[in-house]
């Protein structure tokens, strides 16, 4: 009796045990604009792979950063099928994304006649 109780319960420990996080490394990040009103809960049941978590980054453009969980080899297949989801705007990924928000960074900076701009000082 004292062997199978012994058993269950380590068994037990060990089912509880066995929960793996999966590391941040493995994340692929993508960062998604979506049409007005609709968030990534509402595209997650129309595309195939596994969506972890996501945050809106930007109100005004519903911008939101997107992980999922996912191999290297299937990366291009998943921003395709974001693209062609009908709520989908457009997909970046975050390094894409950095490289556009600094070229807006400089033409803000620029004058309207593609000079700089007179500032105080």
């Amino acid at each position: 009796m004292r062997i199978l109780s012994l058993l269950i319960i380590s068994c037990l420990f060990f089912m509880c045990k066995t929960k793996d996080v999966v590391p941040t490394q493995q994340l692929t990040q993508f960062v998604v604009i979506l049409q007005d009103d609709f968030t990534p809960k509402a595209i997650q049941k129309d595309i195939p792979f596994e969506m972890v978590d996501f945050k809106k980054i930007n109100k005004t453009l519903n911008q939101w950063r997107v992980n999922f969980n996912i191999e290297e080899k299937d990366q291009t297949s998943l921003k395709r099928a974001l693209l062609n989801h009908p709520k989908v705007i457009n997909v970046f990924t975050p390094e894409q994304m950095e490289i556009i928000n600094l070229k807006n960074s400089k033409k803000a900076k620029v004058g309207s006649l593609g000079e700089k701009q007179a500032t105080k000082q």
